[in-house]
């Protein structure tokens, strides 16, 4: 496989281990970086990063805009406003 193209035939067995990627990155003198995935936000602090606080946050803004696009939207949900943002672009 090429890299910097993903195979639509990739298998679980292609992928490299960690450790390889580590040798790779060290051979072309590359910096190493931690990416968290989906979840890591609400399992390091729901209290911080539910849909909840997060938006009691933007309301705490008093953003006129914001606070028209959540309730136009009628939802708390991040992820849908910015589908939809998405969508309106």
């Amino acid at each position: 496989m090429a890299e910097g193209n993903i195979s639509k035939d990739l298998k679980f067995e292609d992928l490299k281990s960690y450790q390889d990627v580590v040798d790779d990155l060290k051979r072309k003198g590359r910096k190493k970086h931690l990416i968290m995935g989906n979840g890591f936000s609400m399992a390091y602090d729901h209290k911080i990063f539910s849909y909840n606080a997060l938006y009691d946050f933007i309301e705490k803004l008093k953003d006129p805009t914001l606070s028209k696009l959540f309730e136009v939207i009628n939802t708390k949900n991040f992820e849908l406003v910015m589908r939809q943002l998405d969508n309106f672009i």
